[in-house]
């Protein structure tokens, strides 16, 4: 992603969610923890890779809404 801020030394934090959906009994959501980035005034590419937890033994719900 690309950002920058007008106040030097700024952060901004990367975070992420596994949500399982609704209906039944679907898995808990989860909270994915990325990193934070300093900002700096100029236009800035900032790369980042957040690892997934295993869809191994997870319920999705049944209503299809999961994200």
């Amino acid at each position: 992603f690309w950002a920058r801020s007008q106040i030097a030394n700024k952060k901004i934090g990367i975070t992420c969610f596994q949500d399982y959906g609704t209906g039944g009994s679907p898995t808990s959501a989860e909270t994915l923890y990325g990193r934070a980035f300093e900002l700096t005034t100029s236009w800035k590419q900032y790369k980042f890779r957040i690892l997934t937890n295993t869809l191994n033994g997870k319920t999705f719900g049944s209503d299809n809404n999961d994200v």
